[in-house]
């Protein structure tokens, strides 16, 4: 699925995500207001007995935020 970078985890829209970095939900949009682009993710932040769902495989551009991404499932 493509994405946009949305920054880390704790900080959205500041720092950068690499491939194969896993990533969560980014900044939430309010319900009914017009999205422009693809879904935002931030890079997780890695805790003790948690996993997550998905991965970046590829970017296509930098690593910055505001820059696209493919990201895949890796655990159901």
């Amino acid at each position: 699925m493509k994405v946009t970078l949305d920054g880390l985890q704790a900080t959205p829209g500041v720092g950068v995500i690499a491939v194969g970095d896993y990533v969560v939900a980014g900044t939430a949009t309010a319900k009914g207001t017009s999205v422009a682009g693809y879904p935002k993710v931030c890079k997780a932040t890695t805790q003790t007995g948690m996993y997550f769902a998905w991965r970046v495989v590829s970017l296509d551009g930098t690593t910055a935020v505001g820059q696209t991404a493919v990201v895949e499932r890796v655990n159901a």
